[in-house]
């Protein structure tokens, strides 16, 4: 008799999908599955990730608790595999994936030396806000380049204008002179990005801020600095600043 592999809802954070325990104790995900999470086609799934990883594409089939058709499914390891290849070609959706889920996988490993208490609510709200961040700042890189191209800017001010639109919102939020300064004040080391120091509250302001920056340049035409300068004192965060930052 053929033993069923298990099926259960596997909350990621930003969405859900079907995890499998298969009965020699694999966890797995069903190649549809994987596509959907990561919005590539679902048709052409086996063949399209088969290309891009040669014969370490190894699926195996498996009938469920709730389907008596054999599913097609690979192991986990071959999903972090295919989320980085992606990442690799571009798609922004495994990059932001892959990103969040390594920094929250080293966040639970300090947490314990910390001995940090989190609800798996916590991680997955951080989870989904790391996410969201990055969806909007995708949002507002794409308008800042129609900016670009609509004014035909050229030079260091077209180099350095998504930098300095960036540097404008964090020393608003602020309160701060530049991004050096922020830095020093919360002991936070040059070279890292300060969106690691966040809070959740943080996060979410910076997300409806980057969203709104987005609009005021695509619909309004205003500069990107400007922009976000003006979306942060829309929401009178002068005073907020930074609500956690002593995560090193």
């Amino acid at each position: 008799m053929t033993q069923k592999a298990t099926v259960a809802k596997v909350n990621l954070g930003f969405t859900q999908v079907e995890g499998l325990h298969l009965k020699k104790g694999e966890y797995a995900i069903a190649v549809p599955q994987v596509a959907d999470l990561f919005q590539t086609s679902r048709n052409t799934a086996s063949k399209d990730y088969r290309r891009m990883l040669g014969a370490d594409f190894q699926t195996s089939k498996h009938v469920t608790e709730f389907n008596t058709n054999p599913v097609n499914v690979i192991d986990l390891q071959l999903v972090a595999r295919i989320a980085v290849e992606l990442m690799k070609k571009g798609n922004k959706l495994a990059e932001s994936y892959v990103l969040a889920a390594v920094t929250e996988s080293i966040e639970r490993r300090f947490d314990r030396a910390f001995d940090k208490k989190r609800s798996e609510e916590e991680y997955n709200a951080r989870l989904t806000a790391r996410m969201q961040g990055k969806e909007a700042r995708w949002d507002l890189t794409n308008a800042i380049k129609a900016y670009i191209d609509q004014h035909q800017l050229t030079g260091n001010q077209a180099k350095f204008l998504y930098m300095h639109a960036t540097n404008a919102l964090y020393c608003t939020l602020t309160g701060e002179p530049s991004m050096h300064a922020i830095k020093l004040k919360y002991n936070i080391p040059i070279n890292d990005t300060l969106r690691n120091y966040l809070s959740d509250r943080d996060l979410k302001h910076i997300e409806y801020i980057e969203s709104l920056a987005q609009r005021l340049i695509d619909i309004d035409d205003i500069h990107p600095v400007n922009a976000v300068t003006q979306a942060t004192n829309s929401l009178k965060l002068g005073s907020v600043g930074i609500q956690r930052v002593a995560r090193i």
